[in-house]
């Protein structure tokens, strides 16, 4: 078992900022990090250190990294049993809130509402069930939203620029407020 407080490698991961006026989402490389690219967007560094944590937290609970515990479980439409990640007793998570200060999940499982009964019989299980705890995990961070940050475009593009679509939930950072 890892530690909870080690660190993430989230800071690797790209900025998702939603910016005002044209319903966009502007996507900031990691190596713009402290650079004016997201002053210019008036986002803080505060800002960028919660989306930070509650990635951190998201890939804490859903990855094998950090808990690694499978349980068998029924599938009752394949008539069999299946090894899957065990949702029912996940460890403490300890992460930093908006003010710095560290703060412990004793029971995630409980506090995010997660278990594994069966196979059929699981959350998280389906692709909503994830968005419904990362919006869980957003409101831990007043800076984060998650959500889908744009609406669909099916990939066109505008004037030229191509528009990327973001079909699932995400955590971002909303400028638009």
């Amino acid at each position: 078992m890892k530690n909870p407080v080690k660190k993430v490698d989230v800071e690797l991961q790209p900025i998702l900022v939603k910016t005002p006026g044209l319903n966009t989402l502007d996507v900031i490389l990691p190596s713009a990090r402290g650079g004016d690219t997201l002053t210019n967007l008036n986002v803080t560094n505060n800002e960028v250190a919660q989306l930070d944590e509650a990635r951190k937290v998201y890939k804490l609970i859903t990855s094998m990294e950090y808990h690694s515990d499978t349980i068998e479980v029924d599938d009752e439409w394949a008539n069999t049993r299946v090894v899957v990640k065990d949702f029912n007793n996940i460890p403490s998570i300890t992460y930093k809130d908006a003010n710095g200060d560290n703060q412990t999940i004793s029971n995630p499982s409980a506090y995010f509402g997660l278990y594994t009964r069966t196979f059929d019989d699981s959350n998280p299980a389906f692709i909503n069930d994830y968005g419904v705890l990362k919006k869980k995990i957003s409101e831990l961070f007043p800076g984060v939203t998650s959500g889908r940050p744009v609406d669909e475009n099916n990939g066109k593009s505008t004037n030229g620029v191509l528009e990327i679509t973001i079909r699932g939930d995400e955590f971002y950072i909303d400028k638009t407020e």
